[in-house]
């Protein structure tokens, strides 16, 4: 029998450690490393201590109790872990303490506001909204807690919470790693002082801005978010909770510095993700120069300069917009309207109550925005360069522009007008004229075949070619065929066949890209292209007008580049200084992340090479040749697919030996190109004891010889700069072994822009002949396995590898 002694021991015991309840009072220690912790009322939530994977560290957290994925919510030390199991949870004077073998660590300390008595007796509490309070035991109004969770939020809002602002903002910071809850590197919050916008850094870089508060939603971001205007000094961001699910629902910052809101499936026993605030292209901050707009969606370029700018003939690589004529300010210059716009960056604006932005010489543009000071709409003016700009499709701001010179009349206004649509009419009819007389013949033959053709050629397929309203249209063969005379001028071929030069009826420039019969890019590829490529309007994305099917002949009408690839300018002779090899990379990775990213599908290139980079008349890259990539849901894991792809050279150790394709072997093959941009020698080719570029280059930075990796051409003239060292890591990054070392594009557009941003030091690279233990460099198949956990990933069933050149 067991004596009264040991009763009483177990019964401490019991009560030290294994207690549970929502109140934790002054003296007791039961919430500690060894057992033991506080559940809301209705078992929503729990708090205690949990160790972080695969360390000796424990933290204090609240996590969703009734959740199957454990799911954290807050972490209180996340700057002091604990380091022993003697941890504890205490309330010892008014104060929430967190104790490592009895020596404090961590303190709630009770706020000075909330001290109203000396007599009270204070106690935490997890409430059921999981907010963990300290208060006085018979106080229950949220205005009197002495402190609460909710005000030193970790990377997770939960629908009773509210992010403050009032000159020392609160914000989000991301765990550091998916298992290490120490402060990362990503933050979000408010941006301010003249008008509240949403915001994401890295670091002190600035990744994202939203548009301002309209009075209902921010500009550019879904209507989650709900914005309190207590005063000029304080504001309030929390989640707009009739927008969300009732059940359990939760904003997080994640370690890829991506924003999301995720509900909880009870069914399928997994958190859903309803929304990401994952900037696209343009809303990556300085995307475009001052005095240019960045647009999405549209067939033009990606920056376009705002009205009365232009872009400067003296840098046509950074493409800078400055003035067409200078202002007067004597009365003759007026404003220009620019709708549907996120206004300028608010470090040079200032509230203008009188609205007489005319009147003051210094201003460059004014809009009407909900103000900071008033909480109601105000006209905010500008003066020198308009920045951060970026024009959306269904929303956005109207904006004035100053512009020099006199408007002109009305009357003369519609009088040019009439007469240039007759002049332009009359045109147009001799053209159509001239045009049905030389062709008669051709039309005559494709009144009666083309359509059967196509039908036999894309059975049920040419339905989903053009369904979709922002895909590119077929276009008309004997158009073509007269653009291109015939199809005389050919100006590159390979292994899919030949592409020509021609002029459309407009002047404009185009390439015809005509499939050969015994071409390796089958139906099927060329419908990947036309589809993949007609949804992408960017910058560094060649552009696609049309296709034509004829009979057995195939034809994709491409913008015309008149610098042709990069290849040619690197490999083939070509002097490219560094200045623009810098700005074709830079290009390069924009384009990869608009493809990869900034879309509703995943978008995998699969044969991203120098052949397959086109430059335009200012030397800026556009990626081209979709006809091997592959679009993934965002929601798929894995697409299986018999059809071989890739270079030698560019192709990831995962995809060559596995047949696994994800967004980092992209990443990999622009690590390849990086290296060689930097080297100005092909990978495969490349002549050293060391075997290929990437071990060469390695070798050379492990030594701290990193200048010898660079084109000798170049050398001496760029040897100091910042850029090439920064393009010399990030090749190195990309191209590692493990798909899981590789940063996101994302990240690379960043480091590429900004010299203080941290980067990682590099890890051997993939087919690196021989490690520092003599064995081969070539990975085993177990370490691979799971290598794409991380992103979305395409998986090849029974893939083969085949060397595809010339494309």
């Amino acid at each position: 029998m067991m004596s009264f002694g040991h009763i009483l021991f177990l019964s401490i015991l019991l009560f030290e450690y294994g207690n549970s309840g929502d109140i934790l009072r002054s003296g007791d220690r039961w919430v500690s490393v060894k057992g033991g912790t506080l559940v809301s009322s209705k078992g929503t939530f729990e708090a205690g201590f949990f160790r972080a994977a695969g360390t000796e560290s424990w933290f204090l957290g609240i996590w969703y109790k009734n959740v199957a994925e454990r799911t954290y919510v807050w972490v209180g030390n996340r700057e002091e872990p604990l380091h022993s199991s003697n941890g504890t949870l205490e309330v010892v004077d008014d104060q929430l303490v967190i104790r490592d073998n009895s020596k404090p660590v961590w303190f709630a300390t009770r706020r000075r506001e909330s001290s109203s008595s000396s007599t009270t007796t204070a106690v935490a509490q997890l409430l059921e909204n999981g907010n963990l309070v300290l208060k006085d035991v018979n106080n229950d109004n949220p205005e009197d807690f002495f402190w609460q969770s909710f005000d030193e939020p970790t990377d997770t809002i939960l629908p009773e919470m509210k992010l403050l602002w009032n000159y020392q903002n609160r914000y989000l910071t991301s765990w550091r790693a998916f298992d290490d809850p120490r402060p990362g590197n990503f933050f979000f919050g408010f941006k301010t002082p003249q008008y509240p916008v949403l915001a994401i850094w890295y670091n002190d870089f600035l990744l994202y801005r939203s548009g301002p508060w309209n009075g209902y939603k921010f500009i550019g971001a879904p209507p989650l978010f709900r914005l309190e205007w207590k005063n000029q000094h304080i504001l309030y961001l929390s989640i707009n909770t009739t927008t969300t699910s009732p059940d359990y629902t939760r904003v997080q910052l994640d370690n890829d510095g991506s924003v999301r809101h995720y509900t909880w499936n009870q069914r399928a026993k997994k958190w859903d993700q309803q929304w990401s605030l994952s900037p696209d292209q343009c809303e990556l901050h300085r995307t475009c120069y001052g005095n240019a707009y960045c647009r999405v969606g549209s067939s033009s370029p990606a920056c376009e300069c705002i009205p009365g700018f232009e872009f400067s003939s003296m840098n046509v690589t950074t493409k800078e917009c400055v003035q067409k004529k200078n202002w007067t300010c004597n009365g003759d210059d007026h404003f220009s309207l620019v709708r549907k716009m996120n206004i300028p960056d608010s470090r040079n604006a200032k509230s203008n109550p009188q609205n007489n932005g005319l009147g003051d010489c210094t201003c460059t543009a004014y809009s009407m925005s909900i103000s900071l000071e008033t909480d109601n709409w105000s006209c905010i003016t500008w003066s020198g360069d308009l920045l951060d700009l970026r024009s959306y499709s269904d929303e956005g701001l109207d904006l004035y522009v100053r512009t020099a010179g006199k408007k002109k009349s009305k009357t003369g206004l519609i009088v040019g007008t009439c007469v240039c649509i007759l002049v332009v009419l009359a045109l147009l009819a001799l053209f159509c004229y001239w045009r049905r007389k030389k062709t008669r013949e051709i039309e005559r033959e494709r009144a009666t075949t083309a359509a059967s053709s196509i039908e036999i050629m894309m059975p049920r397929e040419r339905e989903n070619l053009i369904e979709a309203d922002q895909l590119s249209a077929p276009m008309d063969f004997a158009m073509i065929v007269n653009a291109t005379d015939n199809f005389s001028q050919e100006i590159g071929h390979g292994g899919f066949g030949y592409v020509y030069k021609g002029v459309l009826a407009s002047g404009e420039e185009i390439a015809v890209k005509k499939l050969s019969q015994l071409s390796k890019q089958g139906l099927d590829e060329f419908r990947t292209e036309v589809r993949s490529i007609s949804r992408l309007r960017h910058l560094n994305i060649v552009r696609l007008y049309g296709w034509s099917v004829y009979k057995e002949e195939k034809l994709l009408i491409y913008e015309y580049l008149v610098n042709g690839s990069l290849e040619r300018h690197l490999f083939g002779g070509g002097e490219l200084n560094w200045e623009t090899r810098f700005h074709i990379i830079k290009g390069v990775a924009q384009g990869l992340a608009y493809i990869e990213e900034g879309g509703y599908d995943l978008i995998l290139h699969r044969d991203l090479k120098p052949d397959n980079i086109l430059l335009d008349r200012y030397m800026t890259p556009k990626i081209s040749d979709f006809g091997l990539a592959r679009m993934c849901a965002r929601s798929e894991k894995e697409v299986f697919t018999q059809h071989t792809a890739g270079t030698h050279g560019y192709v990831s150790p995962e995809s060559l030996l596995h047949g696994i394709f994800s967004s980092a072997s992209d990443v990999f093959s622009f690590g390849v190109i990086v290296l060689e941009i930097v080297n100005g020698k092909r990978n495969r080719s490349f002549s050293s004891s060391i075997g290929y570029l990437l071990g060469y280059a390695w070798n050379k930075y492990n030594e701290g010889n990193w200048s010898e990796i660079i084109d000798e051409k170049i050398r001496q003239d760029c040897v100091e700069s910042w850029q090439v060292l920064r393009c010399i890591e990030v090749g190195l990054l990309c191209s590692q072994y493990f798909a899981r070392d590789r940063p996101k594009i994302s990240l690379v557009v960043a480091q590429l822009q900004q010299e203080t941003i941290e980067i990682q030091k590099p890890k051997r690279p993939a087919f690196y002949p021989i490690d520092h233990e003599g064995k081969s460099g070539i990975p085993s198949s177990s370490n691979f396995k799971g290598e794409s956990s991380t992103s979305t990933s395409c998986t090849v069933n029974g893939y083969t590898f085949s060397e595809i050149d010339a494309r």
